[in-house]
């Protein structure tokens, strides 16, 4: 619609909103917009829950579990005191006696 000349342009709500927000005192009678919390991908947290397992000498544990009736995959990650000497000792066992089913065990000194 062109704009006519002499007549002044009706202001847009909007826009008086906006300035309301730049008069002082103002600022905490108008609430801004809701930000939605961005959420986090389980690769993008895995990096720092494993150093904060680390630094607290906690086990570390990662597993995936497939629901048999819907087939739904859920990944559970677990840290905290859970494995003995002796548990650990029986899971090393069963990955090394499935290395031919694809099963990997990587064992490093802590420094």
């Amino acid at each position: 619609m062109p704009e006519q000349k002499g007549r002044k342009k009706k202001p847009d709500p909007k826009e008086r909103v906006k300035k309301a927000v730049r008069k002082p005192g103002l600022e905490k009678r108008v609430p801004e917009p809701a930000k939605m919390p961005q959420k986090r991908t389980i690769i993008d947290m895995l990096p720092d829950l494993l150093v904060k397992a680390l630094a607290r000498h906690d086990d570390f544990i990662i597993t995936c579990e497939t629901d048999p009736g819907t087939e739904k995959k859920t990944l559970h990650i677990l840290s905290g005191r859970f494995v003995t000497p002796c548990m650990l000792n029986k899971l090393i066992g069963q990955a090394e006696s499935q290395r031919d089913e694809g099963s990997t065990l990587i064992s490093r000194k802590w420094i």
